[in-house]
């Protein structure tokens, strides 16, 4: 009897628990990792605010970058902050391409995150070339087309949402 009652509990209670879990899930049509050598670049943007206090980069495993997916429609509930528009949230996450590197802030692990508008036409990036693999995208102004975002690997929670400025 107890294990019929096991059975029936797992049948009922886990499709919630997956459904649960999937709420936040994106899969990027675009992503790359870029190289720990190329971070401070990365991180030098020129009209948007970036994370302070930054003290290294590591390489990011697979399963790091699966919390992302995991978690990335969190993001919609975020709204920027810092320079250069603030109190906007992000629209669609279908139209960026993203570049990932893992960061340390005071000794805690962190992935920033560089968001870049697509088109089909790469009237913007070519997202058919393999350049924006593996150099990091800077673009100086450009509005909501390009930000950057922390997320929190100990905490699977988004910060520092920052966009670009404009001209």
């Amino acid at each position: 009897m107890y294990k019929f009652q096991k059975i029936i509990y797992l049948l009922l209670f886990i499709p919630f628990l997956l459904f649960g879990q999937s709420d936040y899930l994106f899969i990027p049509k675009y992503k790359s990792i870029i190289s720990l050598e190329k971070g401070n670049n990365l991180l030098n943007q020129c009209s948007r605010s970036i994370p302070e206090n930054i003290d290294g980069f590591f390489d990011l495993s697979e399963n790091e970058v699966n919390e992302i997916q995991n978690n990335f429609k969190k993001i919609y509930k975020l709204k920027s902050t810092g320079c250069c528009i603030k109190k906007v949230k992000i629209g669609d996450l279908n139209q960026f391409a993203f570049q990932f590197i893992g960061v340390i802030i005071k000794g805690e692990k962190f992935i920033y995150i560089n968001a870049f508008y697509w088109d089909e036409k790469g009237n913007i990036i070519d997202i058919n070339s393999d350049v924006w693999k593996t150099k990091p995208i800077i673009v100086c102004d450009g509005g909501t087309y390009y930000w950057g975002v922390l997320f929190d690997l100990k905490r699977k929670k988004f910060s520092q949402l920052y966009f670009n400025g404009v001209i």
